[in-house]
């Protein structure tokens, strides 16, 4: 019943706020060494019973791959960490600069499953690039943990592609939690100083706080 989903959500999400931050070091790797050891990064098993997210953003459009499209699941995937990624884990990582990448995996291991989704973007990209249809990949999960570096605290939202008996990193995202908490929209600063890789960040991370304020009517 939609009711009890609504429930179940409310205390998934009061769990991702209550996680108590672990504090992590900012160490210099090169990208080779980090794509090096992503490779050989043991696979995390996720356990998780899909919640599918519906966002009210416009350009998110409902995809036409995926025989599971939203139902509920009880899956167990075994996520590997791709070398290929570590160049699009820029707000994580820059080159020569000192950053949490070597921890990624157990950040990672750590975090909580927070939502699912089957969406994509219609809106082309800045560059005017277009978003690629994934054929291969069934759905999108995510998962949010929270670290402190330089005593400030983040979330951590990961992107995990599930295939189809397998998971996979694409993506993570990351934001201080304050900002978060303040819903601010005005600030265009770099996140962990510059630890960005030099690109351009939103100032929040506006899909994990949509997500955060589905159930509860904040913003």
């Amino acid at each position: 019943m939609e009711w009890l989903g609504k429930l179940e959500r409310a205390a998934r999400i009061a769990e991702i706020e209550n996680i108590q931050a672990k504090e992590y070091t900012l160490k210099t790797i090169t990208k080779r060494e980090a794509k090096t050891l992503f490779q050989n990064f043991d696979p995390v098993t996720k356990n998780f019973v899909t919640d599918y997210f519906k966002s009210k953003d416009i350009r998110k459009q409902p995809r036409n791959v995926g025989k599971y499209a939203e139902n509920v699941r009880n899956l167990s995937l075994n996520v590997s960490f791709p070398g290929r990624i570590v160049g699009k884990l820029r707000v994580l990582f820059a080159v020569d600069k000192p950053n949490i990448i070597s921890d990624i995996r157990i950040i990672f291991d750590n975090s909580l499953y927070a939502y699912s989704s089957n969406y994509k973007i219609i809106n082309a990209r800045l560059n005017n690039s277009i978003h690629k249809e994934k054929n291969n990949v069934e759905a999108y999960h995510h998962f949010v943990n929270k670290v402190i570096v330089d005593n400030k605290t983040y979330y951590i939202r990961f992107t995990v592609e599930e295939l189809k008996s397998k998971g996979q990193l694409h993506s993570a995202q990351i934001t201080e939690v304050k900002i978060i908490n303040e819903k601010s929209r005005e600030s265009n600063r770099s996140l962990l100083e510059n630890n960005q890789g030099g690109t351009a960040q939103p100032a929040y991370d506006s899909n994990l706080m949509e997500f955060l304020n589905s159930v509860k009517g904040r913003g």
